[in-house]
């Protein structure tokens, strides 16, 4: 339609309904609206694109690889040290032992979800998780995961340090 104006109710995707684009601010509203005019056949395969990328980050663990590459050239704990076998100690129930072993595993898993999560649902709601910025959902998952990973090697030095049970065996 030439000369409709893309910020009109009917521009935005079937999803959103009226009331909700008189909520949203404008540049929220421009970028939905230039949304619409990505199929949502085409978001959908964007945002399965992504949840893929992903998958390729846990493959690892799926398939249950011994030893991170950090540990193999440097024969040292990397910050991360620990985790996936305080993954499996979680998943046989030893929860106690999984604390020890790495006590971040588990909010770092939840953060590493969350982040990704959002990063899927970015890209199939913009068409690009290029405008992950816009989404604050998605600058929250960011800050959380930093500041998790913050954490992660705020612990690593400690235990280098030899507190908290000191260094994980590698």
């Amino acid at each position: 339609m030439i000369g409709s104006n893309p910020l009109s109710p009917s521009a935005l995707p079937p999803f959103l309904s009226p009331p909700l684009p008189l909520l949203l601010s404008p540049p929220v509203a421009k970028l939905l609206a230039v949304s619409a005019m990505v199929s949502p056949r085409t978001r959908a395969l964007r945002a399965l694109g992504m949840a893929g990328v992903f998958a390729l980050g846990v493959l690892p663990l799926a398939v249950g690889e011994p030893k991170c590459s950090f540990a193999r050239l440097f024969h040292a704990p990397c910050p991360g040290c620990g985790m996936t076998r305080a993954v499996h100690l979680l998943q046989a129930g030893d929860i106690a032992a999984s604390l020890r072993m790495h006590p971040l595993a588990v909010p770092l898993m939840l953060a590493s979800a969350a982040f990704a999560a959002s990063m899927v649902w970015v890209t199939y709601l913009f068409a690009t998780p290029l405008r992950m910025w816009e989404s604050r959902l998605c600058r929250a998952s960011v800050f959380v995961l930093g500041g998790v990973y913050a954490a992660t090697f705020v612990l690593w030095g400690l235990r280098a340090a030899g507190l908290f049970g000191g260094p994980v065996p590698v």
